[in-house]
């Protein structure tokens, strides 16, 4: 089962157990009536989530950041990102363009080898 792809390139092997958490989430405006009775009107559903990551080589996190880069979106949804990632509560995987922030940090090591701990990587669709 593929997770995470970015331009075919699957890197569900780099995430964290049991920490993915994507699902479709409703997009609604919300209203209380004259009677004090919630109400809300949903207008469409949109993929939300995050998980964490971790890299092992250094090569490995350049080329995942060089793959981001390349489906990167300057058209309508800029700075959004062409993706393909399983949603939990639809149980499919999904091509969305969605808006991610990965927060990579480095481990240095006393003997001066460095390191990237796990990191976050929250994402909604655009």
């Amino acid at each position: 089962m593929i997770l995470f792809q970015i331009d075919g390139h699957d890197y569900t092997a780099y995430i964290l157990n049991p920490t993915y958490s994507v699902n479709s989430v409703p997009v609604f405006s919300e209203w209380v009536d004259a009677n004090h009775i919630t109400h809300r009107e949903v207008y469409r559903t949109r993929v939300s989530g995050s998980f964490q990551m971790r890299f092992f080589k250094q090569q490995d996190i350049d080329l995942f950041f060089m793959r981001l880069g390349n489906v990167k979106s300057t058209g309508l949804r800029q700075n959004a990102y062409k993706i393909t990632v399983y949603v939990s509560n639809d149980k499919e995987a999904r091509e969305i363009e969605a808006f991610l922030n990965p927060q990579p940090s480095l481990i240095r090591y006393a003997h001066g080898g460095i390191n990237y701990a796990a990191f976050d990587v929250a994402l909604e669709e655009a």
